[in-house]
């Protein structure tokens, strides 16, 4: 039995899905910023991840509201602990999962992100653009809910490995897979860091000109080291 009117392997993403959305509203209209959202990209894919991963480690009641669950019907809930091949294709798509949501969390927090009072420039030319009521309406439909629904459907190919796909032996290509999503990871990462290396040096370079007196417009002399090298 569900709590929500959902499949079975939904019904606990779908009640933190409704918590965090309520949470994430709320808290925009007490500090008037629609960020608040935004910052959980960095990490809560990661939550709905480990929920599927070790769906058949929950408990079959839900012992309270918002505590996960493995409801009868979810498909893996009538085992007895983890099994080794499931175990495997989670724990890799896991594992992938965790390395893309540090790099993310790691670019976020140095660009201020993680400040509740930092806003995304983008809400604000929106709320510019739309009467207060229209925005406030956009800001429940879709900055929260929606993006809300984005973020527990990135958990979902867990499931789809740990629970529906038949299981085997790790192959060739599995690693292979691995492999090419680690090095799109590692290019993605070297990609960030030049572009947060450029933009820092170039708004270092406009407030020192700004700053002096007659100063005259140039080029960026910009290049990567010169930034990491100070």
């Amino acid at each position: 039995m569900t709590f929500l009117n959902v499949p079975a392997h939904l019904d606990w993403p779908a009640q933190f899905c409704l918590l965090l959305t309520a949470g994430t509203w709320l808290a925009s209209l007490l500090t008037s910023n629609v960020s608040q959202v935004d910052r959980l990209w960095t990490f809560l894919p990661t939550i709905y991840t480990a929920y599927y991963a070790l769906l058949p480690l929950w408990p079959n009641e839900q012992p309270f509201l918002f505590a996960p669950v493995c409801p009868e019907g979810a498909g893996v809930c009538e085992r007895e602990g983890l099994q080794p091949e499931g175990a495997v294709d989670a724990g890799v798509g896991g594992r992938v999962d965790v390395q893309v949501r540090d790099s993310l969390s790691y670019n976020t927090w140095r660009r201020g992100l993680f400040d509740l009072k930092d806003e995304d420039y983008r809400w604000a030319v929106l709320r510019a653009q739309l009467p207060p009521w229209l925005f406030q309406i956009t800001n429940l439909t879709f900055i929260a809910f929606t993006q809300n629904v984005l973020l527990l459907l990135l958990g979902l190919p867990t499931y789809v490995a740990a629970v529906l796909q038949s299981h085997s032996p790790l192959s060739s290509s599995d690693y292979a897979l691995v492999a090419l999503a680690l090095v799109v990871l590692a290019v993605e990462f070297t990609a960030d860091n030049q572009q947060f290396a450029f933009h820092s040096y170039k708004h270092a370079y406009l407030a020192k000109k700004k700053a002096e007196e007659g100063g005259k417009e140039g080029a960026l002399d910009w290049c990567e080291a010169c930034v990491d090298g100070g």
